[in-house]
């Protein structure tokens, strides 16, 4: 490629990463820097022009286990791919942007081929995605949904907009006596993953990277933890957002199944939505999706847009012997190393 450059960004060039990030209509926190310096192998493709300008990038974290090199989603970041500058230049015609893109995604689809055995990569719902390149590139794709909420609504208007069972729900919790408490505490959250999971028979396999991820952005002030708690001021529910320049998102949430509140759950996203809009005077909020019926029945009542999300998988040929699901046992086994 003669009008690009696409190599491994150097440390010194994060900040200015970072900056591009908040330009890129598509960009996430989950793109940041010191979110992805919290684990090993995490690294980033940076897309230059010809004068040395960064336009885009492709940040990556990877594992590597019995010689298999495997690139994928780490916990806690729902949203990795590539993100581009929506133009490089004033009055660019809509061709000239689509054919920058398709060439890069083009390239970028086989570097990352060339230098992993297996890649599974979900893209964020924003901004616009030309999976063409990759397409061709013998990569499959799929769909995801999540909810996105217009915060730049009336805060009247997004009530009304929520489902009646939703706002009954509301309603009870605040008559019943329950209170939401705004905390940069996330132990309170995790206690109540834990006991969600237990619920179900299964482990909370990700505290430790809570924490760690937890210490990172509370300095920069971009989390918050929304906690509902009973008359005798104990924990029943509560949901963790984090939050970048034009969004919220949900990450985190749990519930105490033994002292369980019909809308205590409700309440506390209330709050966290209430909070992103009246507070951080943000544009979106998102309930970063769930393909679980239930869940997703929960957050549909929230009245937000439907978005889907974009999947991209590849596996070498010698991997398409071994079912998926046996891969991921391989990479749910490995433990992430968090950086000291």
């Amino acid at each position: 490629m003669n009008k690009y450059e696409i190599r491994m960004l150097k440390r010194e060039e994060y900040k200015k990463w970072d900056r591009l990030v908040d330009y890129c209509s598509a960009g996430t926190i989950f793109h940041k820097s010191y979110l992805l310096k919290i684990f090993d192998n995490a690294y980033i493709y940076g897309v230059f022009l010809k004068n040395g300008e960064l336009i885009g990038g492709f940040p990556i974290v990877f594992i590597s286990k019995f010689g298999i090199r495997m690139l994928k989603n780490p916990p806690l970041i729902p949203y990795l791919g590539l993100i581009l500058k929506d133009k490089i230049k004033d009055h660019e015609k809509y061709i000239s942007r689509l054919s920058r893109e398709k060439e890069v995604a083009m390239s970028i689809a086989k570097i990352i081929k060339r230098n992993h055995h297996y890649i599974d990569i979900i893209f964020p719902p924003f901004g616009e995605f030309d999976l063409q390149p990759f397409i061709w590139e013998n990569f499959s794709t799929n769909i995801q949904y999540t909810y996105i909420l217009d915060l730049t609504k009336d805060l009247e208007e997004i009530w009304n907009e929520m489902s009646k069972k939703q706002r009954n729900a509301i309603r009870k919790a605040e008559k019943d006596g329950i209170v939401v408490e705004l905390s940069n505490n996330i132990d309170e959250i995790l206690q109540l993953a834990t006991k969600t999971f237990q619920k179900q028979g299964k482990k909370l396999k990700f505290k430790s990277l809570a924490l760690k991820y937890h210490e990172n952005l509370l300095k920069r002030d971009q989390c918050k933890a929304f906690i509902s708690k009973d008359k005798d001021g104990i924990a029943i529910a509560g949901v963790y957002i984090v939050y970048d320049k034009r969004r919220a998102y949900y990450l985190i949430g749990g519930h105490d199944p033994d002292r369980s509140h019909y809308g205590a759950t409700a309440l506390a996203l209330w709050e966290a939505i209430k909070f992103a809009k009246n507070t951080l005077e943000l544009i979106e909020f998102d309930f970063e999706g769930s393909m679980i019926p239930q869940i997703e029945r929960f957050f549909r009542g929230f009245g937000g847009k439907l978005k889907p999300i974009f999947r991209i998988k590849f596996a070498k040929h010698i991997l398409k012997l071994i079912p998926i699901s046996a891969l991921m046992d391989i990479y749910m086994k490995i433990n992430i190393n968090v950086w000291r």
